[in-house]
């Protein structure tokens, strides 16, 4: 029995599923027709005709694409489920056979790295479902934003109007009113551009620095960038005619652009510090993999719309 449960366990990987609001930019835009529109583009496309290029001027040459996907249909609502994958063209490794990009969808596992016909190296991927009010990602790296697969999908379907939110929920036992403070720190102050007074922070504490020791020579030999942190503390208050599902919204539009929830934390009306992985509403499973180590992805995408089913309840 021992040696039974020690395979299954091998044979188990940890996922976690995040959820994410669809939201348009403009309120008399139905966000239903994102998916029908979506879904219509993937039936009628090749893999290469969905590579999208992430800038013009790099010269490796990464490209975001859509290489698979399912379309699940129930009781006359529809699920999709996709890989979403960043590639490097004309690369010599791992790869993406050229014949691949010419179908209407390839598997991860039908990768290969001995066929000689190479048109692009697989960088990563990570796996998402979506209804008509909500998005569900697997596999996503804590690193990357959901900016990623909102740029896409605004790209493919020519329209900028897409957009995701992370879904917040208060930490058990709270509401998210009781929170009163957001502390956001390195690296994220780095990266972040909606705050551009943190992301100079550095610069204006080595001015101040050596403005204050002008006769320790030292002190402007020390790259201060190393030795010292930026942080930003926001004090956040829930107004009274606000609702809560809007006051939701607000905290979800605050965590969006952040790439490591690691690097932001809250403080509630008790002091309590809560991390920021705490309120985005994340979902633990448990998914089993073949003897290569590839995820059964009939049963991620089955997890994945359970969990889309949870959300509209």
């Amino acid at each position: 029995m021992y040696l039974l449960e020690a395979y299954m366990a091998e044979k188990n990987k940890h996922v976690d599923l995040r959820a994410f609001k669809i939201q348009s930019h403009y309120l008399s835009q139905n966000s239903s027709g994102y998916l029908d529109d979506l879904i219509d583009k993937l039936k009628n496309t090749s893999v290469k005709d969905r590579q999208m290029l992430i800038n013009q001027d790099d010269p490796v040459g990464e490209q975001d694409v859509i290489s698979n996907y399912y379309i699940q249909d129930k009781n006359n609502k529809q699920n999709l489920c996709a890989t979403f994958m960043r590639m490097i063209p004309n690369a010599r490794d791992e790869h993406i056979d050229n014949s691949y990009l010419e179908k209407n969808t390839f598997r991860i596992e039908d990768i290969s790295v001995q066929k000689t016909d190479t048109a692009a190296l697989h960088k990563g991927h990570f796996y998402l479902c979506m209804n008509d009010s909500y998005l569900v990602t697997a596999m996503l790296p804590k690193n990357i934003t959901i900016q990623r697969v909102q740029t896409y999908i605004n790209w493919i379907l020519g329209v900028s109007t897409f957009d995701l939110t992370p879904i917040i929920e208060a930490p058990e036992g709270k509401r998210l009113s009781d929170l009163k403070t957001i502390k956001f720190s390195d690296p994220f102050c780095d990266e972040l551009d909606m705050f551009q007074e943190t992301v100079r922070l550095k610069d204006k504490l080595q001015d101040f620095l050596s403005n204050i020791f002008l006769d320790a020579t030292s002190i402007r030999e020390l790259d201060l960038r190393q030795i010292i942190s930026a942080e930003l503390t926001l004090k956040v208050s829930k107004p009274r005619k606000m609702t809560d599902d809007d006051y939701q919204k607000k905290y979800g539009a605050i965590l969006k652009p952040i790439s490591d929830l690691d690097n932001i934390s809250f403080k509630d009306n008790l002091g309590n510090n809560i991390t920021g992985d705490k309120i985005q509403k994340i979902k633990p499973i448990l998914i089993e993999t073949t003897d290569n180590g590839y995820i059964s992805e009939q049963q991620l995408n089955t997890e994945m719309a359970i969990f889309l089913r949870e959300l509209e309840k």
